[in-house]
């Protein structure tokens, strides 16, 4: 599995680091709740709902320059739209690797 990294952010930040780490705290702070509303969803097997946390969590993914994994959220939230949920476990995989990453940025 590819591995979350800060070149989209770098990049968008033109230098600034004072963006970088604003962008890490966003991250820090909104990615932890959306899994959680992720979680209730999917729990709850309301794939509407969850095609749209979906829909939020797959903008991190992409900021975080994890390109095959923004291909598998494409593919999950339409599949959920469907009523279908193929996908769940690669995407929670997914969802557990951004964790351990963010977990390792926390002051």
């Amino acid at each position: 599995m590819e591995k979350p990294d800060l070149t989209v952010i770098q990049e968008m930040s033109e230098g600034d680091e004072e963006f970088v780490q604003q962008t890490i705290e966003i991250l820090l702070r909104e990615f932890p709740k959306e899994r959680e509303v992720y979680a209730q969803h999917s729990t709850d097997e309301d794939h509407i709902a969850t095609a749209q946390i979906v829909h939020k969590i797959k903008h991190k993914i992409s900021l975080l320059n994890m390109v095959e994994s923004h291909g598998v959220a494409v593919q999950y939230e339409e599949e959920l739209k469907m009523g279908k949920k193929n996908l769940s476990k690669k995407f929670e995989d997914i969802l557990d690797t951004i964790t351990l990453f963010l977990k390792d940025k926390a002051p």
